[in-house]
């Protein structure tokens, strides 16, 4: 485990996303997540691309999927897509036994479908997404824009 109080914030989360990194071989498909520190894992990412790694990203946000033609990795939509290799994600918080609560940043949805169709996934998150238990932080939920008015109609 890396100690906060010798490194920045910063330089942690560089060096946990270029570790998550290296777990991307040539000629996988990877769910690339949402997060501070999973930015940090695309930047690794990219640098592999630009020496030759052949991967196809399958990104769980708008703003990743930018990210990632920024640094030239090729990405398709979760759509196109039977199974991903390995997804690279970050969570809200993280429990003892590996549970996770994720989407306190809107995300939830598309992260948890690439979740579900990943062979294998890593949380790249800091010391401090970890707990005893997962009660520490508010529960998201994500509500469908379609879906309002069915749930409006339940609440009375």
């Amino acid at each position: 485990m890396i100690k906060p109080e010798v490194l920045e914030s910063d330089e942690i989360k560089r060096i946990i996303g270029g570790k998550a990194a290296d777990y991307v071989k040539d000629g996988m498909v990877v769910g690339l997540g949402s997060g501070t520190t999973v930015r940090f894992t695309i930047h690794s990412l990219g640098q592999k691309v630009a020496e030759g790694l052949q991967i196809i990203g399958v990104p769980t946000s708008h703003q990743t999927e930018v990210l990632a033609h920024h640094y030239k990795i090729p990405v398709v939509p979760i759509e196109d897509v039977k199974q991903i290799d390995l997804t690279i994600d970050g969570a809200d918080l993280v429990d003892a036994n590996g549970n996770g609560i994720k989407g306190k940043h809107g995300a939830f949805l598309k992260e948890k479908m690439v979740a579900r169709l990943s062979k294998k996934n890593i949380w790249v998150i800091t010391e401090n997404k970890l707990a005893g238990y997962l009660g520490k932080v508010p529960l998201p939920i994500e509500i469908l824009k379609d879906s309002f008015l069915v749930l409006n109609d339940l609440s009375n």
